[in-house]
C-alpha cells in the first residue's frame, strides 16, 4: 500500500524510511477509518468561521456604506470572434452589453476550444454542450427584449468538478466517482445559474448569468488519477 501511495505522490522512500513511517501511517488509517464511518451529508458547509464568543452572544454590526462600482474599459478591437480567446470579462461584458458579439458566438467559440485543447490538456471532464448553448440564446433573447442582468450577462464559464450539479456527473476528479450523479445542485449554482429575476444579493457583483457551464473542470486530478505519478505542467493554463 505505502508503494502505491508513494507512486502517487510522486515520491520513493527506502525501506529503512517506509518501516519508519509505518507506525504514523496504520495510526492514520485508524482514525480516517473512524471519520469514513461518520455520515456527513455532502452540503454541510466546511467550519471556515471560528468564533469564540459565547452561545447567544451577538456582536451589532454597522450597516455597510460600500457600493461596488465597476471601473470603464476600453473597447477592445477584435476582427473575429476567435480574437477574444484571451480578452477578460469586463471587456466580454461590454461587448455582449453593447451587442458586439452575442453570448450565442462567444460560447460556440469556447466549446470549440474546449473540444481542440481538451484532450490535449486533459482539463475537461464533462463537457455540457447543449446547455450553454441554450442558455446562451437565452441570455441572448433576453438582450433583445431589454433585459440586460449585469456584467455577467451571457458570459461563458465552467464549474469545477467538485460542484454538485443536478443531471450532470460530478466525479470529484476521482475514478470511483467517474458516473457518480448527485440529485441536487450545490448551494451557490441555482443563485448564480438559474436566478434570472434578480441580483443574487444586493449590491453584488455577482449577477445572474444565463449560460450554463459548458464544461466541468478537474485538470491536476484529470490528468494524473490515482497510480499515476503527477508530473508539473506549467502550460497548463497558458492555453485556454
Amino acid at each position: 500500500m505505502m508503494h502505491n501511495a508513494e507512486k502517487v505522490i510522486g515520491i520513493e522512500l527506502t525501506d529503512k524510511q517506509e518501516d519508519m513511517a509505518l507506525a504514523g501511517v496504520n495510526r492514520s488509517l485508524d482514525s480516517f477509518e473512524v471519520v469514513r464511518k461518520m455520515e456527513v451529508p455532502l452540503d454541510t458547509e466546511p467550519a471556515v468561521v471560528f468564533h469564540p464568543a459565547l452561545p447567544g452572544f451577538h456582536v451589532k454590526r454597522a450597516a455597510s456604506k460600500t457600493k461596488f462600482r465597476f471601473g470603464k474599459h476600453e473597447p477592445v478591437q477584435f476582427k473575429s470572434v476567435d480574437d477574444l480567446a484571451f480578452a477578460t470579462v469586463p471587456q466580454l461584458a461590454e461587448l455582449i452589453r453593447t451587442k458586439k458579439i452575442s453570448s450565442v458566438e462567444l460560447t460556440r467559440m469556447y466549446l470549440g476550444r474546449l473540444k481542440r485543447y481538451g484532450p490535449k490538456l486533459l482539463c475537461v471532464v464533462t463537457l455540457t454542450e447543449d446547455l450553454a448553448m441554450k442558455q446562451a440564446q437565452d441570455a441572448d433573447n433576453d438582450l433583445k427584449r431589454g433585459k440586460y442582468r449585469g456584467q455577467l450577462h451571457g458570459i461563458p464559464w465552467g464549474a469545477k468538478d467538485l460542484f454538485a450539479t443536478k443531471g450532470i456527473k460530478t466525479t470529484w476528479g476521482a475514478e470511483p466517482f467517474r458516473d457518480q450523479m448527485i440529485a441536487y445542485d450545490a448551494s451557490w449554482s441555482p443563485n448564480f445559474q438559474w436566478a434570472r429575476s434578480r441580483r443574487v444579493r444586493s449590491g453584488s457583483a455577482v449577477s445572474p448569468v444565463i449560460p450554463g457551464p459548458p464544461l466541468k473542470t478537474e485538470p491536476d486530478r484529470a490528468a494524473h488519477p490515482p497510480g499515476r505519478p503527477r508530473q508539473h505542467q506549467p502550460d497548463w493554463w497558458d492555453s485556454r
